[in-house]
C-alpha cells in the first residue's frame, strides 16, 4: 500500500514497503530551479537506498519539467550510480503534452540504465502494473 512520506510544491512522493516501490507525482507547478530540481533527487536517491527499493514510478502526467544537458549530466553521474544499485524496473507515466513526452523519453534514453527495464506508459495503472505484476 503506497504511503505518502513526503511533499512539496513541486512533488508527492510515496512508498510501498511491502512491494518495495517508490513513487513520485510532480504537481503542476510553473518552474522549478536546478536547485529544488537536484535536492528532489537526492531525497529520491536517499529514500530509494533506505528503503531498499526496486521499483520507481516517476508520474509526470500533470508536470514534466525538461532538463539541461548539464542537469542530465550531474543525474547520470550522481544520482543514476547510487539508484542502479537497488534498482530492477523503473517506469514513467507520460505527460500529455507532445513536447514534453518527447523531453521524457529523451531522458529515459540517456539515463544510463540500459540493463534494466525502463518504460513510459500512458496512464498510472499501466505502470503500476508493469512494475508489480509483470
Amino acid at each position: 500500500m503506497l504511503e505518502k512520506i513526503y511533499e512539496n510544491k513541486f512533488i508527492e512522493v510515496y512508498i510501498d514497503k511491502e512491494n518495495a516501490l517508490y513513487m513520485h507525482r510532480w504537481k503542476d507547478v510553473d518552474f522549478i530551479s536546478e536547485k529544488d530540481w537536484n535536492d528532489i533527487h537526492i531525497k529520491m536517491a536517499d529514500l530509494v537506498e533506505q528503503n531498499n527499493i526496486k521499483y520507481i514510478l516517476v508520474d509526470s502526467s500533470q508536470k514534466y519539467y525538461p532538463i539541461t544537458p548539464e542537469q542530465r549530466e550531474w543525474f547520470n553521474k550522481n544520482i543514476s550510480p547510487r539508484l542502479a544499485k537497488v534498482l530492477e524496473k523503473m517506469a514513467f507515466v507520460l505527460p500529455k503534452d507532445l513536447f514534453a513526452q518527447f523531453g521524457l523519453v529523451k531522458t529515459i534514453e540517456d539515463s544510463g540504465y540500459t540493463d534494466r527495464p525502463i518504460k513510459a506508459f500512458d496512464s498510472y495503472d499501466e505502470a503500476y502494473n508493469y512494475l508489480l505484476n509483470d
